[in-house]
């Protein structure tokens, strides 16, 4: 049962393992490692649902080593890694993203937010990826080498999808310039495309692109539009329920 997996969460500082473990006391199995090493031996010898680490900390390994680490061992690329970055930095998002961090939340840590965020891989692992909304935008992309509009068609917080007639590759970097419904401020994220569709009978040609770099208002935008426009879900039974229900 879900409710039952085990959570492993990785900071430096007591506080901040301390008040994760109290956010989601009533969501799952909360245990803690004190530096990226002790968290490395941890997954390797117990089974886990999820990884929560502090992307900075001290000690020859930081987060992002340990996230990249976790995604080159074979036996554990499975386990999905959510990052916790400072407030307004924005090259953590980059620096977790480019390690394969499966999520990202910016300190100070809101209960909500990483409640829904744990529920999300609790529920699907990384089967599904990050919840999407359909939008239709115009969008602008923009590299050294070229200049082009397309139209976005669904977004989450680790991504987009446009379509656009670009020739490009996996692994290029894009600019982009959009403006989400509703809103009146612009976005400008990095993406890195991961992959491309040809135009065909049923579609057009289309990239879909992850981003590297949001800035913290851009991200709070995204977030916002996201959270506004996903279905309402009912709420999971907490622990003592599960087990009364059980006796």
């Amino acid at each position: 049962m879900s409710d039952y997996r085990t959570i492993l969460m990785v900071d430096d500082v007591p506080l901040f393992r301390d008040l994760v473990a109290l956010f989601l006391a009533r969501t799952a199995r909360v245990i803690t490692a004190s530096d990226a090493v002790e968290a490395l031996e941890i997954a390797r010898s117990e089974p886990l649902a999820l990884l929560i680490s502090d992307l900075h900390m001290p000690g020859r390994m930081d987060g992002a080593d340990l996230c990249a680490e976790i995604k080159r061992d074979t036996r554990l690329a499975h386990l999905p890694v959510l990052m916790l970055l400072r407030p307004d930095c924005d090259e953590d998002g980059e620096r977790a993203v480019r390690a394969g961090a499966d999520d990202m939340l910016r300190k100070p840590i809101a209960r909500q937010a990483l409640v829904e965020a744990v529920n999300h891989f609790l529920e699907s692992g990384l089967s599904r990826g990050l919840p999407r909304v359909d939008i239709t935008t115009p969008v602008q992309l923009r590299s050294s080498l070229f200049h082009a509009w397309g139209a976005t068609r669904n977004i989450s917080r680790g991504g987009i999808f446009v379509e656009a007639d670009c020739d490009l590759t996996p692994k290029s970097e894009v600019a982009l310039d959009l403006t989400l419904p509703d809103s009146i401020r612009p976005i400008s994220p990095i993406a890195e495309v991961v992959w491309s569709r040809e135009t065909s009978e049923q579609h057009l040609a289309g990239i879909g692109m992850r981003f590297l770099t949001v800035d913290s208002d851009a991200m709070r935008t995204i977030d916002d539009f996201i959270s506004q426009r996903l279905p309402l879900r009912a709420p999971k039974p907490t622990l003592p329920e599960l087990s009364a229900g059980m006796r």
